[in-house]
This record gives structure tokens, C-alpha cells and sequence, in this order.
């Protein structure tokens, strides 16, 4: 009796424990379902967060120009990782696209392409609206490639607010591809240039498989001097260098023998690269840069933008400045590029009547 008497207790006391285990289960399942949310949450105002900063210039009208070189020069740092990679790797899987006017043949390879594709997505992730200019085709689209921040550190008085309607970039994914499947390396760059009405402001060298920083080169104005970052100034051109002019070596054409021609008591030091032969007059390792045939302005764009940030000067081959415009991207008259505007001008008169 005492045993039947105790069953409803021991019942009861097992009830109770039930309901506070289902109780409890109860309270974990709520807590789980809220700390979902609530993480849902958090990620979804961290996606909206994000988005918002990578679109923040899609209803802009207007852009400064460091954030456009913050965003270049990380998308070229991007686009030089995978060049490298490609050659590492040996998968160039070389195509010819054409040829010159030379008769040279002019290469595309995956590293050009993949190249391209980071340059021209990733700016147009950050301004939709902007308008570009590339040596390759237009690219499958890629909504993730973005650069990392819009931040650079330049002079204030270099900076400036541009009109994305009189604004477009320039980019030649990969300068020198012809080197590039010959393991020319030093040649090799990705360059980045910012046209503004016209005439370009700025530009990006990355000098692919050299260790030194990329090139940044910000054209002077009435208000502020020129600016260059990425090397310790520029360096005027002493010695034999003094008395050696840059071509091309794939591309020279008629101008082939244009150093013992017009300029017999010069050098040639011939090239690959307009990137690399513009550098070549910064650094003071060649006094000046001449083509006197056919070239594309991706190909120079960058690099006059350059010259012209240290007081250079960059023309055609009649003193000319080149004018950027997206539906005429071939210069037909040349270039020749200078330390200084006083040698430039030089250049240009003793070029006056060559036919070539």
C-alpha cells in the first residue's frame, strides 16, 4: 500500500520533469531560431554594407581622381599576380589576333585575357558608369572582382572632382605580349590611363616581373605641380644614355634605321614595350623615345601621362599632342617622348620631312 501510495508521487515527479525538459527544449529551440536570425541579420546588413560602398559611385556624377588610381593601381597589382601566374603555370595558350602594319604578327594569350577581365570588370564594379577603352575584346562579366579600398595617399592639390561624362579609362592589359611568350619579361607591363576631355591626367605602369612598385604619374596643372610615385624622381639622362634613343624591336617598320638617318650621332636601343621604353626615358636610361608608324592609344596613353608628370614631353612625331578618343583609337603620325620639353622640341625639328 505504501508502494501504490507513493506511484502517483513518483508519477507526478516524473511529469514535472518531462515538462521542464520539454520546457527547456522549447527555450534552446527558440534561442537557436533567434540567434539564426539574428546572424542572418548581421550578415545581410554586412552584405548591404558592402554593396553600398562597391555601388557607391553608381548614381555619382562626378569621381575624384585618387579614388580612380586607388582602384587602378590595386586592379593592376591583381592583374600582374595573374600574368605571372599564367607563365608560371605555362598555360599562355598563345593565339594570333592580327597582324601589324609591319607585317609583325600581334599575340593574345590567357594571360591577356585574364588580365583584361580583371581590369575592366573591376572598374566597372566600382563606377558603373564609367567609360573604358581596352587592347582586348570585351570580357565575360565578373561582379566579384573589386579592389580592396578607394584610398591612395597623393598631394591634395593633386587631386581633383571630375565629370564621369568627360572621363574614360584606358587599359592595356598586358604591353609587350609579343616578350611574353619569348620570356622577355623585363618588357612586360600593365598599364592603367585616365583620359580627361581628351588628354590624359593620369596613368599606371606596373612593370610585371620587377620587384619596384608600380608607376603612377599624375600630370601637372595651372593650380599644381606634376606628381610621381612609385620611383625616387626622375632622372635626366647622362653619358652614352644622353646620346641613345629607344624603338621598338618588333614594331620599328619604316623607321627601322631612323637613329643613323636623323640622328647619326645617337644610339638605337631597341625595345619591347612602350611601357617599358617610356620607362626607360623616366629612369634616364634613354634620353628620348621615337615611333614614327602606326601605334594604338592604349599603348600610350599610360605612358604620356607619365612623361608629362615629370615636365616631359609626349607628341606625335610633328610636336602635335595626341588626342584620346574612343572611336579612333589609332595615332597614324608616330610619337616621340622626351625628358624635357626643350629636347622634345629638338627631336621634333630634326624629324620635320622624314618620310621614312
Amino acid at each position: 500500500e505504501i508502494f501504490k501510495a507513493m506511484l502517483p508521487l513518483r508519477k507526478t515527479k516524473e511529469s514535472n520533469a518531462f515538462s521542464k525538459a520539454s520546457s527547456i527544449g522549447k527555450s534552446i529551440k527558440v534561442l537557436t531560431i533567434i540567434s539564426i536570425i539574428t546572424l542572418f541579420l548581421a550578415l545581410f546588413g554586412t552584405f548591404s554594407k558592402d554593396s553600398k560602398k562597391y555601388e557607391l559611385y553608381a548614381d555619382c556624377t562626378t569621381v575624384k581622381l585618387s579614388e580612380l588610381l586607388a582602384v587602378g593601381l590595386q586592379l593592376s597589382e591583381k592583374s600582374a599576380s595573374e600574368i605571372k601566374q599564367v607563365k608560371k603555370e605555362h598555360i599562355e595558350n598563345m593565339k594570333v589576333k592580327g597582324l601589324t602594319a609591319e607585317g609583325v604578327i600581334e599575340p593574345v594569350t590567357e594571360a591577356d585575357q585574364r588580365s583584361n577581365k580583371i581590369l575592366v570588370n573591376g572598374f566597372r564594379n566600382h563606377f558603373p558608369n564609367i567609360a573604358m577603352l581596352s587592347e582586348e575584346t570585351e570580357p565575360e562579366v565578373d561582379k566579384t572582382i573589386r579592389a580592396e579600398n578607394t584610398k591612395i595617399n597623393i598631394p591634395t592639390k593633386s587631386d581633383r572632382e571630375l565629370e564621369l561624362g568627360d572621363l574614360m579609362v584606358l587599359v592595356d592589359p598586358l604591353d609587350a605580349t609579343k616578350e611574353f611568350t619569348e620570356d622577355l619579361l623585363e618588357y612586360v607591363t600593365v598599364m592603367v590611363c585616365y583620359v580627361y576631355k581628351g588628354r590624359p591626367i593620369a596613368g599606371i605602369i606596373n612593370q610585371v616581373f620587377d620587384p619596384e612598385p608600380a608607376v603612377v604619374g599624375i600630370v601637372g596643372s595651372d593650380s599644381s605641380e606634376g606628381y610621381l610615385q612609385g620611383r625616387n624622381g626622375w632622372h635626366r639622362a647622362t653619358g652614352n644614355s644622353a646620346h641613345t634613343i629607344t624603338l621598338s624591336r618588333s614594331h620599328t617598320g619604316s623607321g627601322e634605321d631612323i637613329v643613323s638617318q636623323v640622328f647619326p650621332e645617337f644610339e638605337s636601343l631597341h625595345a619591347g614595350g612602350s611601357g617599358f621604353k617610356s620607362l626607360l626615358v623616366l629612369d634616364g636610361n634613354a634620353a628620348a623615345y621615337i615611333h614614327v608608324t602606326k601605334i594604338k592609344s592604349w599603348d600610350v596613353c599610360a605612358p604620356d601621362a607619365i612623361i608629362h608628370s615629370v615636365g616631359g614631353e609626349f607628341t606625335d612625331k610633328d610636336g602635335t599632342s595626341l588626342k584620346y578618343e574612343a572611336n579612333n583609337p589609332v595615332f597614324k603620325n608616330g610619337i616621340v617622348a622626351a625628358q624635357s620639353k626643350i629636347d622634345h622640341k629638338w627631336y621634333v625639328e630634326k624629324l620635320k620631312g622624314y618620310e621614312g
